[in-house]
């Protein structure tokens, strides 16, 4: 047997051990679809867990997948409502052409088919996620307990590690493919590289693999900033330490947040990068759920 045919079938084995692990969680899930833009799509929704109600949103090119290992722990105390958002995941093509504010409506006219009506919910957005949640939580009135950004973009124009990403070709093997992917993680997703395992590869590979919309250039401008003085309740952010879309490090865009929101509330994991609540997410979700009872106070 050639060493080529032997890393396909280890990589092919290591895709099917992460793909069990990441099917077992979403069959535990109820999964509900809210429409929009007048029943042209539908946003897939998948909900775990009792208690007060907190809307995850993921990354770009991604879905509910980015929060594989936050899931259980959180919903020992939440109710979570964790969106593929348009374009992204399970879900439909969002209208184009489409923008910051155009998708949070989708998501906004999705989630009142969602989440009962007399129900408050925070919101919690990841990366792009982040952005697409602060103007969602713009659009929310009394309903809506806090906002958080974790790993968040939104501030207008930067240098990104884009032109150092690896496409994973359609004429690629499994085992380049995969190879593309991990180094895509390493770059862009996480900071000790040691950590990068199947799992996480192969969540950026199914994340990938259902991605049409581009998110990049949204999380370019500055929804952020805009939006977070008219969310109509308190705001937090999570960083891991070493997120390397934080160009030129975390203070500046804390002080940027800080001079729209004053109030807002910062955690910064130590060692822990962009892609924060996977790495670390013993952490994470402990920090998460202690910062949310902090903004609520």
């Amino acid at each position: 047997m050639n060493q080529m045919f032997e890393s396909e079938n280890a990589v092919a084995g290591a895709i099917a051990d992460a793909s069990l692990r990441i099917d077992a969680v979403a069959e535990t899930a109820e999964v509900r679809r809210g429409a929009f833009d007048r029943g042209s799509g539908e946003i897939v929704w998948r909900i775990w867990g009792q208690g007060p109600a907190m809307v995850l949103l993921h990354g770009g090119h991604g879905s509910w997948r980015h929060w594989f290992h936050n899931i259980t722990p959180l919903a020992q105390h939440f109710q979570l409502y964790v969106a593929d958002m348009a374009g992204q995941g399970d879900s439909d093509m969002a209208p184009q052409p489409y923008d910051a504010d155009s998708l949070a409506l989708l998501l906004h006219e999705s989630l009142q088919q969602v989440i009962p009506a007399d129900r408050q919910f925070g919101i919690v957005g990841f990366s792009f996620g982040s952005v697409i949640g602060a103007v969602l939580a713009a659009l929310q009135s009394k309903r809506l307990d806090y906002y958080v950004g974790v790993g968040s973009a939104g501030y207008g124009p930067r240098p990104t590690v884009a032109d150092a990403l690896r496409p994973a070709r359609r004429n690629f093997s499994l085992a380049e493919a995969f190879a593309a992917h991990r180094h895509n993680v390493g770059v862009l997703m996480m900071a000790d590289k040691a950590k990068i395992d199947g799992l996480a590869t192969t969540i950026q590979m199914q994340n990938a693999g259902k991605n049409r919309i581009q998110s990049r250039p949204i999380s370019l401008t500055d929804a952020m900033l805009r939006s977070i003085p008219k969310i109509p309740a308190p705001i937090g952010y999570i960083w891991g330490e070493n997120d390397i879309t934080a160009f030129g490090g975390i203070a500046p865009y804390v002080t940027m947040i800080h001079e729209h929101r004053p109030d807002a509330q910062v955690e910064v994991l130590a060692d822990a990068g962009h892609w924060v609540q996977f790495e670390d997410p013993e952490n994470f979700n402990q920090v998460l759920p202690a910062l949310i009872q902090s903004l609520q106070r």
